[in-house]
């Protein structure tokens, strides 16, 4: 039964109306109609002319994702999920099928390990949004200012210990969200990532066919991206690896 829901949502495709032209409208239709009639080759390409148009929708992207999966792309979907996801990042069917899609992916790529404090604080935090995050750090924004001024209101002594107790730990939580709302800022709106859409690619040392060969992806591998540079890009992995990839072995996110 879990199996049967599971390839529910992994097939369920996006169909409310996208507000933009007639013309893109009636691509997106018609990728669904294809879609639903089992002919993913001509759903992608409907898809594909949305994205071409330079229409960005995280419905599009998501569709594309799943029928990319049905024709066993393993690069495609992944990276179609992935920007999907970054279009809505609360959105739990898209993490559902990106997680999914990630069990196709062949390269095991795990990070240093981290200390058990910066672990707690990705649990808590890493899931929640900018928004949520900006939200919970006015809150205690609010509680540190609200126990600052209170002590000029308070003359018993175990009062003031309450509310100096009160300010330091509302002010260090606050102190952590704004540090860790500026990250996401950072990573959202400067750092970029990209999956391998080739089957297999070879990272080299430079950027150049006859360099020192580093190591070997698969598709569907996420990676960051530090440089490009004409033909090439310098990709990084999750574990610290470093290498130049042809440009057209991978896709941006």
């Amino acid at each position: 039964m879990r199996l049967l829901l599971l390839l529910f949502f992994m097939l369920t495709i996006q169909v409310s109306p996208l507000s933009a032209s007639s013309e893109v409208e009636t691509l997106f239709y018609r990728g669904n109609t294809f879609y639903e009639s089992e002919k993913y080759a001509e759903a992608i390409e409907a898809y594909e002319k949305i994205i071409a148009l330079g229409k960005e929708n995280w419905q599009v992207y998501f569709n594309l994702g799943n029928a990319y999966f049905r024709v066993k792309n393993v690069g495609r979907t992944v990276l179609n999920y992935e920007r999907a996801l970054s279009l809505n990042i609360d959105n739990e069917d898209i993490k559902h099928n990106l997680k999914l899609a990630n069990l196709a992916v062949k390269d095991r790529i795990l990070q240093p390990e981290k200390r058990a404090w910066v672990k707690i604080i990705e649990q808590i935090f890493g899931q929640l949004s900018v928004s949520i995050i900006t939200w919970f750090a006015l809150a205690f924004y609010v509680l540190f200012i609200l126990s600052l001024a209170a002590r000029y209101f308070s003359s018993a002594f175990d009062q003031k210990r309450i509310l100096v107790l009160l300010r330091w730990a509302s002010g260090c939580i606050l102190l952590l969200s704004i540090c860790i709302l500026c990250t996401k800022w950072y990573v959202t709106g400067n750092a970029k990532f990209g999956i391998v859409i080739a089957p297999k690619i070879i990272a080299t040392s430079a950027p150049q066919d006859n360099a020192q060969d580093v190591f070997s992806i698969h598709e569907g591998t996420k990676f960051k991206l530090e440089q490009k540079n004409a033909d090439w890009v310098r990709i990084r992995l999750r574990d610290g690896k470093t290498g130049w990839v042809r440009a057209e072995t991978i896709g941006i996110i």
